[in-house]
């Protein structure tokens, strides 16, 4: 494998399968991969950006510029883009009327993903976790997220993404106040101010609404911990963070000159 190759496939790596490990070191009692879905709806991911610009652009095109016009000629291409990204404090500020509606997109996105994973995996004919074991490793998180989400939401938000929640980071306007998800929400307004709204949304949601899902009884997952320590004082911010020893070992073994043998 050339050079070039090697480090194209090492940035996606990292964009998609290392960047965000260390957020399942602080949240305890949260299995790694349990919500990696979320992780990638909420924390970043291009592809769910670009899906979410699509759908807004198209629902919304003609209120953004009507909003932007009001602006002076120097802010209105950037703020025209924060809006199309669904930057919730730009459409509270701007569009208050619809910032309802952008939540109800991010979780329906979300939710419509994570179903799908789930439902390729067979899902509701699952016999037991030992059938589980035999999915391939996305399939079991994601209905393990599942499990996770119908069961533990509530203390979820409370614990991790709402804005009284522990040891979290200033956001932009508010540098007082922590910001959701150890400050790695990518739309930190919606993980603060909007938290309820976006819980009630994934909760509530006709039709594909946790609360509109059945659990397979046959599959089992444990609990949160009724007691919750505090994070590390050394943790780094997942944008901050190096590549960790295992990160840098697990790509080499799929993309380094051993894997061409």
């Amino acid at each position: 494998m050339s050079m070039k190759k090697i480090l194209n496939e090492w940035n996606k790596f990292k964009l998609n399968e290392g960047r965000f490990t260390g957020l399942y070191d602080v949240m305890i009692g949260v299995e790694p991969g349990s919500v990696d879905v979320f992780i990638k709806h909420f924390v970043g991911d291009m592809q769910v950006a670009n899906e979410t610009k699509k759908i807004i652009r198209k629902k919304f095109r003609r209120q953004i510029l009507k909003a932007v016009s009001d602006l002076p000629e120097d802010k209105q291409p950037e703020t025209y883009n924060k809006l199309l990204r669904g930057y919730l404090i730009h459409w509270h500020r701007l569009i208050p009327d619809l910032e309802n509606q952008i939540v109800n997109i991010k979780a329906e996105l979300y939710l419509k993903d994570l179903k799908s994973i789930v439902d390729s995996a067979g899902y509701s004919s699952l016999q037991g976790n030992e059938d589980l074991e035999k999915l391939m490793p996305e399939q079991q998180n994601a209905i393990r997220e599942l499990h996770f989400m119908k069961q533990n939401i509530q203390e979820f938000f409370r614990r991790f993404i709402s804005q009284g929640s522990m040891n979290n980071t200033g956001f932009l306007g508010n540098p007082g106040v922590g910001a959701a998800f150890f400050g790695q929400m990518d739309d930190w307004y919606l993980g603060n101010e909007m938290s309820n709204e976006l819980e009630s949304a994934i909760t509530d949601m006709p039709q594909i609404g946790l609360n509109s899902i059945s659990l397979n009884p046959q599959i089992k997952f444990d609990e949160l911990p009724d007691e919750l320590p505090e994070p590390p004082e050394d943790f780094v911010p997942q944008n901050d963070r190096l590549p960790s020893a295992t990160d840098i070992s697990d790509f080499f073994s799929r993309f380094g000159p051993e894997s061409n043998k």
